[in-house]
């Protein structure tokens, strides 16, 4: 399902997606943002976001996470931190579905036009459409729970950029914490079930260490 949500800040094109992409993590609380008539840069972003599944609502769902745009908007606003531009929204409900996340991200890129996508904000579906975003030289954004260290491979993903710590960082932190105690073993217990796969992403990327 798609729609397009439109909201609107003031903005320059080179800081307006960085600091937006800040405040875009930072804040989920509802708030309705004002349509800006006066911009002459326009910025279209495409987000792809959880809304149904019953797993991800509480974690990363659309309920909870992207009232964060519009207070986000209202911020730049308000505080002028970025006069001129007017960002569009269009926002697809992909449920951390891989074929739905690249489908949509081609869709975005292609027939949309966007100029910047935000998520999806799970593993397996980040690591697909961080390719198809390389290939188009398409800013991709990632959050929640994206902790794969692969999406730190910058020649595999020259255009993405996450506020995310992922489990290579994890890894490292454990490993001086068993060298630090002199422990020689580490189990890790975890389920598999869940869409987000969190942990089953740590345990690969901890044998690689």
């Amino acid at each position: 399902m798609m729609y397009d949500v439109v909201v609107v800040a003031n903005a320059r094109m080179a800081r307006s997606v960085f600091v937006l992409a800040l405040l875009l993590v930072c804040f989920v609380e509802p708030v309705l943002a004002q349509y800006d008539k006066q911009a002459d840069v326009f910025v279209k972003i495409g987000m792809l976001i959880p809304k149904t599944s019953p797993e991800l609502i509480p974690l990363v769902g659309y309920g909870r996470s992207a009232s964060a745009v519009t207070l986000a908007m209202d911020r730049l606003a308000r505080e002028q931190l970025l006069p001129g531009v007017n960002f569009t929204f269009d926002v697809v409900f992909e449920e951390c579905d891989e074929h739905e996340a690249v489908g949509a991200t081609i869709d975005l890129i292609i027939r949309k036009q966007v100029n910047l996508i935000v998520g999806p904000p799970c593993n397996a579906p980040a690591l697909d459409v961080g390719i198809i975003a390389g290939y188009y030289n398409m800013p991709l954004w990632l959050w929640g729970m994206t902790t794969s260290a692969e999406l730190s491979n910058l020649p595999r993903y020259p255009t993405l950029a996450t506020v995310t710590v992922n489990s290579y960082a994890f890894g490292v932190a454990i490993c001086a914490m068993m060298t630090q105690y002199k422990w020689k073993e580490l189990a890790l217990l975890y389920s598999q079930s869940g869409v987000e796969q969190r942990c089953s992403y740590l345990a690969t990327d901890l044998e690689v260490l």
